[in-house]
């Protein structure tokens, strides 16, 4: 009987671990149930919409559905002192998790764009930028006041050569300028040609909007991403189920010109932000 008895102690003490464990594995994460918002879930579990947007990998936090499994451990993004890039990640939705900015984000990673790449680890200290910059512009007096010597030390026939050397430099950029512009109208005739539809853009919008446009597909009509759609990776919900080249070329002109004013402001946009 007492064998019994410490069987049965011993059954229900392995149970109570094994429920113990099974619950300790899975604090860090929640199931989604009917009537959950992300804002309702990030405030029950301490930590932010953004931060779960990026540990879930979700482009609209809007879109959540019952029985999903969610990652709602609020250390894994905003305690880290490094943070690992993911598909998806923008400088601006990293910084904003993190209680940071995106200059001081950029800062902290020697970075002097906005480009990231999947993998990347990335510093989320704030670092020094402030002595850097005053290192940078230390570097940069030094460098002048030596170039200014060196210049001064050059013979009238060294002086002439580097004048000659300067204009051949200007000459070379401006020929470089005139043919990104060809360019630039060659890939608008093509693009009218391949789509059937013809932009009014041209000049340094045409410039940006192909900047745009190689960051976010790599010019591909059919990149997917989520409800990001195209060449411009445009919502589908703008696109209005009709995801043909002409079709994603109109809209993207309209929806830059409407929110933006031109392809160039979109573009100064997406440099501060990551996103347009």
């Amino acid at each position: 009987m007492k064998n019994i008895y410490r069987g049965l102690l011993m059954s229900s003490a392995m149970v109570g671990a094994a429920i113990s464990v099974s619950s300790k594995a899975n604090a860090d994460q929640v199931t989604v149930k009917i009537g959950d918002t992300l804002s309702q879930i990030a405030n029950k579990a301490g930590a932010t919409v953004e931060s779960l947007k990026i540990n879930n990998n979700l482009q609209d936090a809007n879109k959540i559905y019952p029985g999903q499994e969610l990652k709602v451990d609020g250390n894994v993004q905003t305690s880290a002192k490094t943070y690992t890039v993911k598909a998806g990640d923008s400088l601006w939705k990293i910084a904003q998790a993190n209680g940071l900015t995106v200059d001081e984000l950029k800062s902290a990673n020697n970075l002097t764009s906005n480009l990231i790449l999947v993998g990347q680890v990335l510093n989320l200290e704030k670092g020094q930028s402030q002595d850097n910059t005053q290192t940078q512009a230390q570097s940069d007096a030094q460098n002048d006041a030596q170039s200014s010597t060196q210049a001064q030390a050059q013979t009238p026939y060294q002086q002439v050569q580097q004048t000659q050397q300067q204009i051949q430099n200007r000459q070379n950029l401006y020929n470089w300028q005139a043919k990104q512009g060809a360019n630039n109208v060659q890939s608008n005739a093509q693009a009218s040609a391949n789509t059937g539809y013809t932009s009014n853009v041209s000049g340094s919008d045409q410039a940006a909007k192909v900047w745009i446009a190689q960051r976010e597909s790599s010019n591909n009509y059919n990149a997917r991403n989520g409800q990001y759609i195209g060449k411009y990776q445009l919502s589908s919900s703008y696109l209005n189920g009709d995801y043909s080249p002409a079709n994603q070329e109109r809209v993207a002109d309209q929806y830059v010109a409407s929110r933006y004013g031109s392809w160039t402001g979109a573009q100064q946009f997406w440099q501060s932000h990551g996103w347009y």
